[in-house]
């Protein structure tokens, strides 16, 4: 396997391992996790530019988030087809002027399945 030699002082070190751990983050695994794919592909010293401008940003303080689930782009979807949904009615009402009890029931029904995604999720 190869390796990458990157050169920092102990403060820059110090930095980069408390904004990481800030975020209940593993320096050396997050290092892991970002370069072990492509260490492979790189030689000794030859780091690309993309890597030396992400460490720079965790050391002058990035807010580093860690990917969301998979489930988030399902849960996405359904919030949108909510907001279309309510969308519709809103289009009914505004054409109509009125908005029928079963629409009120409906439009509480879709808050109330929204909030419940929202507050499970996020």
């Amino acid at each position: 396997m190869a390796s990458i030699t990157v050169k920092m002082d102990d403060t820059k070190l110090n930095a980069l391992q408390f904004q990481l751990g800030k975020k209940g983050m593993d320096f050396n695994q997050e290092i892991q996790n970002l370069m072990g794919p492509a260490l492979e592909k790189f030689y000794e010293r030859q780091v690309p530019a993309a890597v030396r401008e992400f460490v720079r940003a965790l050391i002058m303080g990035l807010d580093i988030r860690p990917l969301p689930p998979d489930e988030y782009a399902r849960i996405l979807r359904e919030l949108s087809a909510i907001g279309n949904n309510l969308n519709q009615i809103t289009r009914i009402a505004n054409a109509t002027y009125s908005v029928a009890p079963p629409e009120l029931a409906r439009i509480s029904e879709l808050f109330g399945e929204a909030w419940r995604l929202i507050r499970e999720h996020f």
